[in-house]
């Protein structure tokens, strides 16, 4: 995406008020298209260096929450794994996240002037997938939550896998036990904020994202009934 010059990177690493209100009011196809080319290459260097040419691409970014109709023109048969978290802790994760991604880059960062932007932006890409999962009943949505993921990410990787029709064989559960052993969670620390450096409040952003609350608890009520 971000060869294109259509992508959040930019948006998410710099300061950049003017190209962020530029990039909110383009077409996000041409970006797309051009993404399916640089697939097609991928697949391309595989075929004649031998390798398989028929595994699935998994591409993982928010960004893809703020193009779904771009996405779903571009690759019809895509089929969405959306996770899930309790949105205060995401969304002050997400501003943490950024604003030490901007530390790199910057002399100095405004926390609250990062929130301000971001919250308004992911409330926006929120809205887009809810709406976009009611309009695209054809297309299968494969939801995952965080909390399941984390208490047995083996039962939960199988059930991902069911879903999408793809087997779950004995020796991927075994590369996933590898690796869940030589990282543990927080291994490198504990990634740690506060909402109010940020300004934001658990109560505020609660009333903002009211909509997709209501749709998360529901979801976790389905979940636990199924257990």
């Amino acid at each position: 995406m971000d060869l294109s010059f259509k992508s959040q990177m930019s948006e998410a690493l710099y300061d950049v008020k003017t190209y962020a209100q530029w990039l909110s009011i383009q077409d996000a196809l041409p970006a797309y298209t051009y993404l399916k080319k640089v697939l097609k290459l991928i697949q391309w260097q595989d075929r004649i260096s031998g390798q398989r040419t028929d595994r699935a691409f998994i591409l993982k970014t928010p960004e893809h929450m703020d193009h779904m109709d771009a996405l779903l023109s571009t690759f019809p048969d895509a089929r969405i794994i959306q996770s899930h978290r309790d949105i205060t802790i995401a969304v002050g994760s997400f501003c943490s996240f950024i604003s030490h991604s901007r530390m790199t880059f910057s002399a100095g960062i405004d926390p609250k002037q990062v929130a301000r932007h971001w919250v308004a932006k992911i409330h926006r890409m929120v809205d887009r997938i809810m709406a976009e999962r009611k309009n695209q009943q054809s297309v299968k949505f494969t939801d995952v939550l965080y909390n399941n993921l984390t208490a047995n990410s083996v039962a939960e990787m199988r059930r991902v896998y069911q879903q999408l029709g793809i087997e779950f064989s004995a020796a991927f559960e075994q590369n996933i036990q590898k690796w869940l052993s030589a990282n543990s969670q927080h291994k490198y620390g504990r990634h740690e904020y506060i909402l109010e450096d940020f300004g934001l409040t658990e109560q505020g952003i609660r009333q903002q994202f009211a909509k997709y609350i209501t749709f998360f608890t529901l979801l976790e009520q389905q979940y636990a009934a199924h257990q």
